[in-house]
């Protein structure tokens, strides 16, 4: 956490165990924390997000639950981030999950989502940034998307870039970071 800039986000899964001294590190560090919402993938078998995943065949009671459980499994963080929600089987625009939608905006949280629906679909108060979700399992992702992420943030006024937690994509992504400002991005 300590080696990361300044400028990156943190997000952490509900099922973490003994988080609090790592979030008191993050927030030492200045950095902005986020929550992971789990959301039940078309193939649980292959991706199981685990037993506090909001999912379809779950009534509005039953997603309402797992979604409290999730916000209380810890302390300020600024919002929820969903991946892979294109190929959850919930949909945030159906009228039943309208009221988790309506208590995140309540509560001044961010909803961040990866996925392939626009977000006028969505009605609610996301991250409006281009998003780039970089794969973990090819070799070397960040490095093969950086030119079309370099090209994307100097058309946009800004980006979301998702990464996963691997020694390499963070050295990477750190080394980059600190060239960024040289070729007129302000971080």
């Amino acid at each position: 956490i300590n080696k990361l800039p300044r400028n990156v986000t943190l997000a952490f899964s509900p099922y973490m165990q003994n988080y609090q001294p790592v979030f008191a590190a993050a927030r030492t560090a200045g950095k902005e924390i986020w929550m992971l919402l789990p959301l039940e993938q078309q193939n649980p078998l292959i991706n199981d997000t685990g037993p506090l995943s909001l999912r379809a065949d779950f009534s509005l009671d039953r997603n309402r639950e797992n979604f409290w459980a999730v916000l209380g499994s810890t302390t300020a963080y600024t919002g929820l981030i969903a991946l892979d929600a294109d190929n959850s089987t919930l949909s945030f625009g159906s009228a039943r999950n309208h009221d988790i939608i309506r208590e995140i905006e309540q509560r001044g949280l961010g909803l961040a989502y990866t996925s392939a629906l626009p977000i006028s679909e969505i009605q609610a108060s996301f991250v409006r940034e281009p998003a780039v979700h970089i794969p973990k399992l090819s070799n070397d992702p960040f490095k093969m998307l950086k030119p079309r992420i370099e090209e994307m943030i100097a058309t946009k006024e800004s980006a979301v870039i998702v990464l996963h937690p691997y020694p390499a994509e963070i050295n990477a992504i750190t080394e980059w970071l600190r060239t960024l400002p040289s070729k007129g991005f302000i971080l």
